[in-house]
């Protein structure tokens, strides 16, 4: 599929190999054009189609620019796909929805976040609906990061006295 990198192997009981794609993170300095998001868009929804949700489009990092100055998705390791024989169980049904609604929320903020001069009023409005699974995460990572940079943050002075 174009865009994502082709599989060329498993590596041990775990691992996975790709094709190497050259290319830089997505961000804010990068030559971007509407063409480039209208890709990623393309991408996105055959994905979808495909009945797959990627699921880590929070993170610029695993959205590569191109050295072809297309977009490339890298790191499926929490991508969820609703394989054919669960495509009726209304609870995979349910689980593929939230987290496609995630890609959206995710793909709409990076768009009028890198580029808002081709954004549309539409495209700030779906920037601005959080899903219920990113809701959820908010709720409950924010006071678990808060007390991780408290306790870190005691334990750097106490190492350094």
């Amino acid at each position: 599929m174009r865009g994502v990198p082709a599989f060329l192997g498993r590596v041990g009981e775990t691992g996975f190999l790709h094709v190497f794609v050259p290319g830089v993170d997505l961000h804010a300095q990068l030559p971007l054009t509407a063409e480039f998001f209208a890709e990623l868009e393309t991408l996105f929804r055959e994905l979808h189609q495909r009945h797959i949700a990627y699921v880590d489009s929070n993170k610029r990092e695993n959205i590569l620019y191109g050295d072809d100055g297309k977009p490339w998705l890298i790191d499926f390791q929490i991508a969820f796909e609703c394989k054919k024989g669960n495509r009726d169980n209304f609870l995979a049904k349910m689980i593929l929805r939230k987290f496609v609604t995630a890609d959206w929320y995710h793909y709409y903020k990076h768009k009028t976040r890198l580029l808002p001069a081709v954004c549309t009023v539409e495209d700030f409005e779906k920037a601005k609906r959080r899903g219920f699974l990113h809701q959820v995460h908010r709720l409950v990572a924010r006071p678990m990061i808060r007390v991780r940079r408290l306790f870190l943050s005691r334990y750097d002075l106490e190492k350094t006295k």
